[in-house]
């Protein structure tokens, strides 16, 4: 029963988004990947927004990127992915109907709509991009990488590669296609599509900058524009948010998801970026969604961590394979442990899937939520 309901929902969202699209027909510039999406997407949209004016430009809210997510980011309904994860996450789709209903009237009937759409694609299970791309038909699709995330659906990351790159076979053959290089090469992304490719050499969070500047300037606007909407884009939460935290640490927040890939390019990020003389501190915790190669990824991220931080501290099952410094349970345990250890002279840098909680370590480590 809940499957035939979330169906019947996810056609009349679908019918929605498409009636809109047909009405008023704005350029699409989709992004989606294994990891950085919503952070190159807002990167995007900035220097969208700047160059078009932002009344010209709708950029999608947070993460919405699924097949009943993407309609909502179209049509303005800014409800959190998290909350359609919930228990309840059906049933708010089933309430938000009548707004999904009265939002289609209007954009039918109002003559304005945004001339750029910047959206976030996802993919939960094979077919969920296919299924997204077949009406969204995008102008400019970015692919930030190929990389592990998914793998207990998609098998390996060939499997990830042909669902990802389903969204180039869609993309305008008049359009351009924005990837990685060596993805691009490794998995053959010109048999996918024949829209013009642009290959990048950059890669984990370099990535994001270099595709909205190419995105720009596919779209002809001016680097001054590009440049200004790049400084002034906004950081998604739990994405790289930096404060000065308990103990006038430095604390980087990247709490909301984590995988192989992601997880590396913010180890990479506090290496490169956290001053030479402070000690850099990672806590990790578990990656979900990885199917059998599970352990080993987790043990590779950990190879990788202890190459570069200082200390590596470990939260869950599956990261105990990471080999950390310290090794905790649940995230009090791991708390309690970085509350005992911080100093001023730390930087560091907080990241696990979501269903790890992270979030509450951040928040605990914020000086107007600590308690003595």
């Amino acid at each position: 029963m809940r499957k035939i309901i979330y169906k019947t929902v996810e056609k009349i969202y679908t019918l929605c988004a498409q009636i809109v699209l047909y009405r008023h027909h704005p350029t699409v510039i989709a992004i989606t990947g294994s990891a950085g999406k919503t952070t190159t997407k807002e990167i995007i949209g900035s220097v969208c927004a700047r160059g078009f004016g932002p009344r010209n430009v709708r950029v999608g809210y947070g993460n919405l990127g699924t097949t009943t997510g993407v309609p909502m980011a179209l049509l303005r309904i800014n409800i959190s992915i998290l909350d359609l994860h919930s228990g309840w996450g059906g049933i708010v789709l089933l309430l938000l109907i009548p707004v999904v209903l009265i939002k289609t009237a209007w954009y039918i009937i109002y003559p304005f709509f945004p001339r750029y759409v910047v959206l976030e694609v996802s993919a939960d299970k094979p077919g969920d991009i296919t299924f997204l791309a077949r009406y969204l038909r995008p102008t400019v699709s970015v692919i930030t990488n190929i990389g592990s995330a998914h793998l207990v659906n998609f098998k390996s990351r060939a499997g990830v590669a042909k669902e990802k790159f389903t969204l180039a076979t869609y993309t305008s053959p008049h359009g351009h296609v924005i990837a990685s290089a060596s993805d691009a090469r490794e998995f053959t992304l010109d048999t996918y599509t024949r829209s013009h490719i642009i290959a990048l050499q950059e890669k984990g969070l370099a990535f994001g900058t270099r595709a909205a500047r190419e995105v720009g300037l596919v779209l002809g606007i001016g680097t001054k524009d590009i440049d200004y909407g790049i400084r002034h884009a906004p950081k998604p939460h739990g994405r790289l948010d930096t404060f000065v935290g308990l103990r006038d640490a430095t604390i980087i927040d990247s709490s909301y998801n984590s995988n192989p890939d992601s997880a590396m390019a913010v180890l990479s990020y506090i290496a490169d970026h956290a001053p030479k003389k402070s000690r850099k501190i990672a806590i990790l915790g578990d990656m979900l969604e990885l199917g059998a190669d599970a352990p080993e990824l987790h043990k590779r991220v950990g190879e990788f961590a202890r190459k570069h931080v200082d200390l590596l501290i470990t939260v869950g099952p599956l990261s105990r394979a990471m080999k950390a410094d310290y090794h905790a349970d649940t995230c009090d345990d791991a708390l309690s442990y970085i509350l005992n250890h911080i100093t001023s002279n730390d930087t560091i840098v907080i990241k696990a899937s979501h269903g790890l909680h992270l979030e509450r370590i951040v928040s605990a480590l914020r000086k107007e939520n600590y308690a003595t």
